[in-house]
């Protein structure tokens, strides 16, 4: 009996063990699954067209979507070359904390010559054996003043009709300035002949470009609107691109599921259309 006992004793114990060592293998494992993963999320390529002799910049902001803290220690060019310039970058080591977003600095483009194009990268070193660095690449294009598009903008104080049974092409809305970020007033009329509730106005992509950036004084969602009444929408655009860039306006009401669409097109205006430049 006695040493049928120990036998099971024995059992028990070597079972035991094999179940931590399992335990311990599956951890490991995990461990070892996770290393390279990609902490930094955020804009990870960068395209800029620009006219030769002028400059273009956009800054590098970066998120560390993990968990834990990481250390972000260099940044290190790849294949760089004189039309492409770090500026007001962090001082390293720099420790992220989680969910923390960080400027790294800008980067500028600017071509010597026209119609180029160039590309070139930058990588991100972290040290933390559970992320891997991060690379981020620069494209970019010259082009010579008249090659780029004049648009004119709309009139500031312009009424647009809003009517959710329109079915026509969805009309243009023009915005141009000369500053990184500006805003723009427009109006919105209810041409039919019934109130209508405005329930939301948002943009259709989400670019961080342009931005619903608010309602008339005394109105917020939802709202009605009578027959020939107006409100008004602040249209705030933002880039560091001279070029046309377009996304659609998108106004929900109680008439249709679809919203009423509007066409938004910006322009930050050349280097050479600036008041200090045509002296």
């Amino acid at each position: 009996m006695t040493v049928q006992f120990i036998q099971r004793i024995g059992s028990s114990i070597r079972a035991s063990i094999s179940k931590v060592l399992f335990i311990v293998t599956l951890t490991c494992s995990a461990l070892s699954a996770q290393q390279g993963v990609e902490a930094l999320s955020g804009k990870k390529e960068y395209s800029f067209v620009t006219i030769s002799g002028s400059s273009e910049c956009q800054p590098i902001i970066l998120k560390n979507i993990s968990d834990h803290k990481i250390t972000i220690t260099s940044l290190n060019a790849a294949n760089w070359n004189d039309q492409f310039e770090l500026t007001d970058a962090i001082n390293f080591p720099y420790r992220l904390a989680p969910h923390e977003s960080i400027r790294l600095g800008y980067v500028c483009f600017r071509p010597s010559a026209r119609d180029k194009e160039s590309e070139v990268s930058l990588n991100v070193g972290i040290n933390n054996d559970k992320s891997k660095d991060v690379r981020l690449r620069f494209r970019g294009s010259s082009h010579s003043e008249s090659s780029l598009p004049s648009i004119a903008a709309t009139l500031r104080g312009a009424v647009f009709d809003l009517n959710p049974n329109d079915t026509t092409p969805a009309k243009l809305i023009s915005i141009v300035g000369s500053d990184n970020q500006f805003n723009r007033v427009f109006s919105f009329k209810n041409t039919t002949k019934s109130t209508i509730t405005i329930s939301k106005a948002s943009f259709e992509t989400d670019d961080q470009r342009f931005e619903v950036a608010g309602l008339s004084d005394d109105l917020s969602f939802p709202f009605e609107l009578a027959p020939e009444e107006v409100f008004t929408l602040r249209i705030s655009y933002t880039t560091f691109e001279r070029k046309p860039l377009t996304n659609t306006l998108l106004i929900w009401t109680n008439v249709r599921s679809k919203p009423v669409q509007y066409n938004v097109r910006g322009l930050q205006l050349p280097t050479s259309a600036l008041e200090w430049n045509k002296k």
